[in-house]
Formats: C-alpha cells, structure tokens, sequence
C-alpha cells in the first residue's frame, strides 16, 4: 500500500474482473469498454485467477529472476547492451542514467532489459545472457498467459464495438504469428533521502502498440488524465495489474 506523510493524489481506476470477461460476463464487458473509452487505463483484477499457471506465482518468479539478471556484473550486462545489439531496441540491457530523465537537465534514474517475445516463443533467435536459458520456461510460460489476457480484453472489445470476425482486435494480436512485443524489466535505483541524483522519473510519454500490461508492487507509476491539472499516482495493488490502452488503439 501507498504510505505517505502526505496525502499523494490517487487515480480512481476502473477495475475490470479477469475471471468475469473469461466467462464473458456481458456487465463485464461493457465495464471494460466504459473504462477504455472513459480512461484508456484501469485495474485488472485477478485475484480468482484459475488458469493453468497462477498469475501471482508467475509474478513472483519473474521478480526473482529480474533480481538475478540486474544482479550480474555491468560488464557482463553490458555484453548485451540494446542499443548494441537491437535496431529498435526489442532485446537487451539499458544501463542507468543513459537517456535524458523527466526533470531537465538530469538524466534516468533506472536500468531496464527488454527480452523480445519472438526471442522467448522461438521465433526468431536473439542474444542473451545464459542465465535467461535457465529460465526459459517461465518466460514461455508468462508471456503466454499474458497474451491469453490480452486476447480476453481484445475480444470483449471487439464484441462491443460489434467488429466482424474478419476485423477483430484478436484476429491480428493472434499468439502463433511474430509480433514486436517485449517483456520489460525495470530496476529503480535507491537514494536517500534528499538525494535526487537517482530519483529523476521518466520523461512523460504515451505507450506504443495496443496494450501495456504492467505488474508492480511499488509505487511510482502516474498518469494525467485529460482535462486535470495535476499527475497522478496509481497504487499497487495485490494481484493487479494496470492495463494501459496504447497509441495504436486511439481513435
């Protein structure tokens, strides 16, 4: 939960039932269309998850294998420096302080490492560390839950906009076909307190693609949503994620 001496201003997000749209719940699916033509971004609720693979436990592995793969040497991590080793950026590591942050004059606060979803259903071959071929089948196996999510949310949507067969959102997300998609892992950096050197957010920005499924268990995302002045925070919740609408799906 979000702790503060003072009160931070919180987003109200709609919140969308995983196990509702997959039973394809009609309330269900009209508070889905609500939220992504009202908001572009909302909760989605899987607490009863009863998939094959327990979303929360997936979570919990990828976490420990993003502590493991930020824990390696720099000189190893920067073997498979993306902007080295990938033209668009779809696979490898970005060290901390490389791009420009959101406070002008400083730079990021963060390291990432992007793993390309054609590298991970095997595609397409990629360059990684070892240690992500130990991992192999977690990767597979949480980026195809991810995609099944996705095609729950695609499909509902296509139903309320009464897309045909031929045109539904889902007909071209399809999971057997290559696709530019990632998983990317984000470390922030700690500081203490009054020391801004690494607490510089990044610049404000809109996602590309369809859809953005973020899972998080601290605080720091935020939004500013149409006709509000101020940015605002979106809490973490247990066994949530936020789903942002990308640019390819605006109007």
């Amino acid at each position: 939960m979000m702790s503060s001496e003072k009160s931070l201003p919180l987003a109200n997000l709609k919140t969308i039932h995983l196990e509702d749209l997959r039973r394809g719940s009609v309330g269900e699916k009209e508070k889905l269309f609500a939220a992504a033509q009202d908001d572009g971004i909302f909760y989605l609720d899987f607490t009863e998850d009863l998939g094959e693979h327990r979303i929360s436990d997936l979570i919990q592995n990828i976490y420990s294998l993003s502590q493991s793969l930020f824990d390696l040497d720099l000189d190893e991590k920067m073997q498979y420096d993306v902007d080295q080793i990938s033209k668009l950026k779809l696979n490898g590591y970005k060290p901390i302080s490389r791009n420009i942050g959101g406070i002008k004059g400083q730079r990021d606060g963060f390291e990432s490492y992007a793993i390309p979803r054609n590298g991970i259903l095997g595609f397409n071959p990629f360059i990684h560390p070892p240690l992500l071929d130990n991992h192999i089948h977690l990767l597979q196996n949480f980026l195809l839950t991810c995609i099944g999510i996705s095609q729950n949310i695609f499909e509902a949507l296509s139903t309320q906009l009464n897309l045909p067969t031929s045109h539904s959102m889902e007909k071209f997300h399809r999971p057997d076909a290559p696709a530019p998609d990632i998983l990317r892992l984000l470390k922030y950096a700690a500081s203490s307190k009054g020391d801004q050197e690494f607490r510089v957010p990044q610049t404000p920005h809109t996602d590309l693609g369809s859809l953005t499924m973020l899972f998080a268990d601290s605080p720091g995302l935020q939004i500013k949503p149409d006709g509000c002045d101020d940015w605002l925070y979106i809490e973490p919740k247990e066994n949530h994620a936020v789903i942002n609408l990308g640019d390819a799906m605006s109007p």
